[in-house]
């Protein structure tokens, strides 16, 4: 039977002094500093990335098809392909938020003319333009 073992006085008095942790340094200040939270509404102004990608949708007969969509493109998805990652995009677009909201293809290049726009399009647009209000993506991708 093994009892537990309890600090003799000679251990006890080897334990280091316990001592109050300084709070982190300030971040240097930039224009992210202030990085609204996840609850803020996005502002029309706002950047946001949209892309155009390359889906299939099964037809009735069974056989895929070949269908573009324009998709919200978050900072991390886009950093992904700077860095040559192979995705189903065909091209990438920056606008405001505003601008994507409307859905106005005529505001996009004439390559996202033919794209059809994604589904659950106003969640997945605020979800991916709040990515671009993040200090890395401000910092690192604009």
């Amino acid at each position: 039977r093994c009892a537990p073992s309890r600090p003799s006085a000679s251990r006890a008095s080897l334990r280091a002094p316990s001592r109050r942790i300084a709070p982190p340094a300030p971040r240097r200040a930039t224009a992210a500093a202030a990085t609204p939270s996840a609850s803020d509404p996005v502002d029309n102004e706002a950047y946001t990335c949209l892309g155009l990608s390359v889906c299939y949708e099964k037809r009735d007969n069974g056989r895929l098809a070949e269908r573009l969509m324009i998709e919200p493109l978050s900072a991390s998805s886009l950093e992904c392909m700077a860095a040559g990652a192979k995705t189903s995009f065909k091209a990438a677009v920056g606008v405001t938020h505003g601008v994507a909201m409307m859905r106005d293809k005529a505001q996009l290049p004439a390559d996202f003319q033919t794209g059809r726009f994604a589904d659950e399009w106003d969640y997945r647009l605020v979800a991916a333009s709040r990515t671009w209000r993040r200090p890395h993506a401000v910092d690192n991708l604009m």
